[in-house]
């Protein structure tokens, strides 16, 4: 899925993922990632994103929205 095809939140974790990489993140990128829906997240599962984010020692491959508690 290339970027301009994106959902706001999935431009959103998508730019924590390449800002954790320290690089934009290219086409072929999108198709090592899963998109969940509730929430909304961000799941790296196949190489070689997943290998690059483990070669940098990124404790997950998955990024998910932040959603604020309810008391």
């Amino acid at each position: 899925m290339p970027g301009s095809d994106l959902t706001e939140s999935q431009r959103r974790l998508a730019a924590r993922l390449a800002f954790a990489l320290g690089r934009e993140l290219a086409a072929a990128d999108y198709d090592c990632i899963a998109w969940g829906a509730t929430p909304a997240t961000l799941r790296v599962e196949s190489p070689p994103l997943l290998t690059e984010l483990r070669a940098r020692n990124l404790t997950s491959n998955v990024f998910r929205t932040y959603v604020p508690r309810t008391s």
